[in-house]
């Protein structure tokens, strides 16, 4: 069954929504935003940090579950504060002993912020790449849980 990348926002939106209602004092949370891209598609990534750039909303987590690979989906975690800047950003792969290799998405997202760099990320994984994009939906949730503890 393909998932289109609408459904994809619609359940991390979701979920996120969900973490909004627990967590309703968390500035940052209340403003974040959400973002599927297919990574495989020339330019959806970069057309995708061209928005985030231009977006500037003040203290916010920004989401995204990227697909690299026909069935292989990554968590992008962007934290920005209060002046717009990022204070960290993340690449969580759930899939154990993965191959993907970062490194043009890397080369891309210097483009729009040159000084910040991927740190990777383990939260939970699994051997299956078909089970990546629910995966990366439950970690992107999950690291903003973490990030707020």
């Amino acid at each position: 069954m393909t998932t289109s990348i609408d459904d994809i926002n619609d359940e991390l939106s979701r979920k996120l929504e969900i973490l909004k209602q627990e967590r309703s004092n968390c500035i940052e949370i209340q403003h974040s935003k959400v973002a599927a891209v297919d990574a495989t598609k020339e330019y959806e990534w970069e057309e995708l940090l061209s928005k985030i750039k231009n977006d500037q909303s003040g203290a916010r987590y920004v989401l995204i579950a990227c697909q690299v690979e026909t069935s292989h989906w990554i968590g992008i975690f962007i934290f920005f504060g209060n002046n717009d800047r990022i204070r960290t950003v993340e690449l969580i792969d759930p899939v154990e002993e993965s191959s993907f290799d970062p490194t043009d998405l890397q080369g891309q997202f210097a483009k729009y912020y040159p000084n910040h760099s991927f740190e990777l990320r383990t939260i939970q994984t699994d051997s299956d790449t078909n089970s990546s994009l629910n995966l990366t939906i439950e970690n992107l949730i999950e690291a903003v849980r973490q990030y707020q503890t």
